[in-house]
């Protein structure tokens, strides 16, 4: 969708892959009062965020190449 992730955890656990803290707004849970202005502060970067966002997802998650992505998670689990 070309959007900026906005992920408020302080355990979330990322799917490797993508370089998650070049596109997403991650935000720790005690912070979450601060939301509203934390998101006002990083509006002008909406764009480019949403830029890098979406060329991860096509990099890794798009349905054209989704299961190497998931092979290659096997693999490495076997290993």
């Amino acid at each position: 969708m070309g959007v900026c992730p906005v992920i408020l955890s302080d355990q979330y656990v990322f799917p490797e892959g993508p370089e998650w803290e070049k596109f997403a707004l991650i935000i720790p849970e005690k912070e979450v009062s601060k939301l509203g202005t934390i998101l006002r502060k990083e509006e002008h970067r909406y764009q480019e965020l949403g830029k890098i966002a979406r060329q991860n997802w096509e990099q890794f998650f798009d349905p054209d190449v989704i299961f190497k992505y998931w092979a290659d998670g096997l693999v490495q689990l076997i290993e």
